[in-house]
């Protein structure tokens, strides 16, 4: 929780932005399979959500592995395939936490390592 506020406190360079934010959540949040400050600091949003923005649908996944499973079964991919099909948005945009290119020395991520 204390680096939300670091980064995000209104008094921050970041906090400025937190009204317009729409976070995925990222492997370190968790600890022990949790993620209280992420969950705490966002007003307990869901760990994957959409919503619809000037005519975009965008989708946010947690493709944070072992925590979450992401496979034709597990609850994240159904909303997921339901979510789609009842999105009527031209424009499509998924995202989650870990990015396939990086500046960091860790190898590239595909989302379900």
């Amino acid at each position: 929780m204390t680096e939300y506020y670091n980064w995000y406190a209104p008094s921050t360079y970041f906090g400025r932005f937190r009204s317009i934010t729409d976070p995925s959540i990222g492997d370190h949040e968790y600890q022990n399979h949790i993620a209280p400050g992420y969950f705490d600091y966002w007003d307990n949003i869901p760990n994957y959500y959409s919503f619809n923005a000037n005519g975009w649908h965008f989708v946010s996944l947690n493709s944070n592995s072992p925590i979450m499973r992401f496979t034709p079964t597990s609850a994240e991919y159904l909303w997921l395939q339901q979510d789609l099909a009842a999105n009527t948005s031209p424009c499509t945009i998924v995202y989650y936490h870990q990015a396939l290119y990086n500046i960091g020395t860790e190898p590239p991520k595909n989302g379900h390592d």
